[in-house]
């Protein structure tokens, strides 16, 4: 199930690439983030959600309730 997940992750962030969404390229980094997580890949994990939290940062500051979410998930994987 996990595989599929990631390739329904993978097509929505390409989709959200090409509409230059930087919000919903977080959100998809996040939810990728959680599926490696949970196939035991911590390291890719981490780093999807520090970028999807750079991004946040960047392009969505008061975005806090989505920024928080990623720092939770990111809490999760350490």
């Amino acid at each position: 199930y996990y595989t599929k997940a990631l390739d329904i992750f993978k097509e929505g962030l390409q989709i959200y690439q090409e509409a230059q969404s930087h919000s919903g390229i977080a959100w998809s980094y996040t939810h990728l983030a959680n599926t490696y997580q949970a196939l035991g890949d911590l390291e890719r994990a981490r780093d999807l959600l520090e970028k999807s939290i750079t991004l946040y940062e960047k392009y969505a500051p008061d975005n806090k309730s989505s920024r928080a979410w990623a720092l939770g998930n990111l809490g999760r994987v350490y």
